[in-house]
């Protein structure tokens, strides 16, 4: 059987955890469907004019504090929009503001179970925010630079009734609480069609159950 959801294109690892033992998470970059263009790709920062580079990295220090430090620059996504528009007639009629600029920054926390997470900073063409990077704002809540690690996680969702060994570990951005989270998947039992998951988020920083609920997809054809 083939699964098929309607999902936000996310390049993450999902952990199965197969024994007491829950491996470290990747957290990879989001991916903006442009159709037939391809935004061009880089590794240097110099590719970034210099008002731009020099506000956002400003931006970051003054929102992340002492966390920034801890960002390695992996990559930035440049939108040529004379090229978007030619490679992709129809963009003019998109329902979303396209980036200028998808800037990505790294951070290992291995310690805790993270083994990379990528952060993602989207700006217009002025150097303008257009999505803020997917991390709390430390500078305002110090609090939050203390984590817990993704086995205590485990264990406050296990005392919540879920599975531990039959978890799908990710660490998450939830903008709603500004905060990281560990998220957790449980698969339910289904009738064929509808796969239905117990989904758990719980804070990164205190352990606190930030959210709970199911999620569904529907599973169509045949092997």
């Amino acid at each position: 059987m083939k699964n098929f959801a309607v999902l936000i294109l996310t390049l993450a690892t999902l952990n199965a955890c197969t024994s007491a033992h829950l491996r470290p998470v990747t957290k990879g970059p989001a991916l903006m469907w442009l159709g037939r263009y391809d935004p061009i790709e880089s590794k240097s920062l110099s590719d970034v004019p210099e008002q731009v580079r020099l506000k956002v990295l400003d931006h970051l220090r003054k929102r992340l504090g002492p966390f920034a430090d801890r960002l390695k620059f992996t990559g930035v996504r440049i939108v040529d929009f004379d090229r978007l528009a030619h490679d992709e007639p129809s963009s003019k009629d998109y329902h979303y503001e396209v980036y200028a600029y998808d800037l990505q920054f790294e951070f290992q926390m291995r310690s805790v179970g993270i083994d990379s997470y990528t952060a993602q900073i989207k700006l217009r063409s002025d150097g303008s925010i257009l999505q803020e990077i997917d991390l709390p704002a430390f500078a305002e809540s110090p609090e939050k630079l203390g984590f817990i690690s993704l086995e205590h996680a485990a264990s406050i969702a296990s005392s919540k009734g879920y599975e531990h060994k039959a978890l799908y570990p990710q660490i998450v951005y939830l903008e709603e609480t500004d905060s990281l989270a560990w998220k957790f998947q449980e698969k339910i039992p289904d009738d064929g069609l509808v796969t239905q998951s117990k989904v758990i988020f719980v804070s990164a920083h205190n352990g606190e159950v930030l959210l709970k609920g199911t999620s569904s997809s529907i599973t169509i054809g045949d092997t």
